[in-house]
């Protein structure tokens, strides 16, 4: 049997400044993936750069 790659999908939090964002795998970035073989799904590594960690995506500056 081939093993099926899981269906990540996106994940989108905001926060004002000077607050902080909080997410753990299980209830946070993992708890809208897939996968179809129901393996385990888990976090190993970010990379902030990558995955936009720390950075405006979209929005409006107000001076």
């Amino acid at each position: 049997m081939i093993n099926s790659i899981p269906v990540a999908k996106v994940d989108i939090a905001g926060v004002t400044k000077g607050k902080v964002v909080t997410a753990d795998a299980a209830h946070g970035v993992l708890a809208n993936d897939t996968d179809p073989d129901n393996d385990s799904l888990h976090v190993t590594a970010v990379n902030g750069v990558a995955a936009n960690v720390g950075h405006a995506l979209a929005g409006v500056l107000v001076p």
